[in-house]
């Protein structure tokens, strides 16, 4: 009875996974119930949650439905393989997605006491990132800054970054200080 109770809980914090993030891959949602020794419940939770029609599934990816699907966006990819990382170094109470209005920010979260944000800023958001966080803060907390190479850090200018990510090709986080 206890391992059915735990294989529908899995399936309903897959589902709000998903409704949350809108779509995420495979890969992804092994690695985020990996965190707590659930990864094994996963394969059959994604079979019921398709089944029952709450999950849309193709090419790997893992949707609420197939709008959603069609709204997947690299820069909230990479931040969730971030925020997988982190999770994995500290204790994250609350983890948000954030609108495009937000822009550069695409993930919000809290952990050890404080609110921190992951941006995601390829090579050709430099100038606007930087204006956008011109004269200080833009808003409250600390930020994590996720670039497709090392190669531009150093061209990013925002106050209380506290580290740069670059998320390679499986998942895998590199991580950079800007060194002065």
């Amino acid at each position: 009875m206890e391992n059915r109770n735990i294989q529908k809980e899995t399936e309903a914090d897959l589902q709000r996974l998903v409704r949350k993030y809108n779509v995420l891959s495979k890969r992804q949602l092994y690695a985020y119930f990996a965190l707590d020794g659930r990864e094994g419940r996963v394969g059959r939770a994604l079979k019921a949650l398709e089944r029952e029609g709450m999950a849309y599934i193709l090419e790997g990816m893992v949707a609420a439905n197939e709008t959603s699907y069609k709204a997947w966006e690299r820069g909230r990819e990479q931040a969730f393989w971030v925020l997988l990382s982190l999770m994995g170094q500290m204790k994250v109470a609350e983890h948000f997605p954030v609108s495009a209005e937000e822009h550069p920010v695409r993930i919000v979260f809290t952990a050890d006491g404080g609110l921190y944000d992951i941006l995601y800023v390829p090579e050709s958001d430099v100038t606007l990132t930087n204006r956008l966080y011109l004269g200080g803060k833009k808003e409250e907390g600390s930020h994590v800054i996720v670039v497709e190479s090392a190669g531009y850090i150093r061209q990013i200018h925002v106050e209380d970054t506290i580290g740069y990510a670059k998320v390679k090709e499986g998942g895998e986080v590199e991580y950079y200080k800007k060194t002065a």
